[in-house]
C-alpha cells in the first residue's frame, strides 16, 4: 500500500521574501538591518565627503580674497603715500614756476 499523503512530510508553505528594508517594515533579520544602516550610511558618506570638499573649497576660496583684499589695500595705501610724496616734491617746483612767471610778467609790463 501506497503511504497517504496526510503521513508524507509535510510540506513546508512557501514563505514570501521579506519586504525590502526602507519601504516602512522593519527586517525581522537583524543582519539585513545591519546592512541596510550599512549601505544607507555608504550612500551619505559620498554626499557628506562631497559637502566637507565643498566647503574646503570655499574655505580656500575665501582666505585667497582675504589675502588678495590685504595686498591690495596695501597697494592702496603704497599709491597713496607715493601720491603725497610727489605732491611735497613738486611744491618747491610749483613755487619757483609762480616766482617766474610773476617775473616775467613783471618784465613785460
Amino acid at each position: 500500500e501506497q503511504p497517504s499523503s496526510s503521513s508524507a512530510v509535510p510540506a513546508k508553505p512557501s514563505q514570501a521574501p521579506p519586504p525590502p528594508p526602507g519601504d516602512g517594515s522593519v527586517a525581522k533579520d537583524p543582519a539585513e538591518s545591519l546592512k541596510f544602516l550599512a549601505d544607507g550610511a555608504a550612500a551619505i558618506k559620498p554626499a557628506t565627503e562631497a559637502e566637507e570638499e565643498i566647503k574646503r573649497k570655499e574655505r580656500m576660496v575665501r582666505e585667497r580674497m582675504q589675502s588678495e583684499y590685504q595686498k591690495m589695500m596695501k597697494e592702496q595705501q603704497r599709491l597713496e603715500d607715493v601720491k603725497r610724496e610727489l605732491a611735497q616734491l613738486s611744491e618747491p617746483t610749483r613755487r619757483d614756476v609762480e616766482i617766474i612767471r610773476e617775473k616775467l610778467e613783471k618784465a613785460d609790463r
